[in-house]
């Protein structure tokens, strides 16, 4: 244990450098409202989605588990990315 504790420290201070410093108060950001407005108009499609080729559709379907009575609708997926 005592030679892990001896290599790993050199490792540890050799990573500590404080000549380096770095500017963020130039730094530019876009337009916030672009990533957090939604248009309803036209959400992303998650309730039929289409899947690549090489995915067998029925091996899907076989361990699918929504109930008939809950689709997944495209406002709710998108609900539920907000939210979460």
């Amino acid at each position: 244990m005592r030679h892990v504790i001896f290599l790993c420290v050199p490792l540890l201070l050799l990573g500590c450098n404080r000549d380096e410093t770095e500017d963020i108060t130039n730094a530019t950001y876009g337009n916030i409202s672009d990533y957090l407005s939604i248009d309803l108009n036209n959400l992303d499609n998650y309730s039929d989605y289409d899947y690549p080729v090489h995915i067998d559709q029925n091996i899907i379907n076989a361990f699918d588990n929504t109930p008939v009575t809950n689709p997944v609708t495209d406002e709710g997926a998108t609900l539920g990315r907000v939210l979460f």
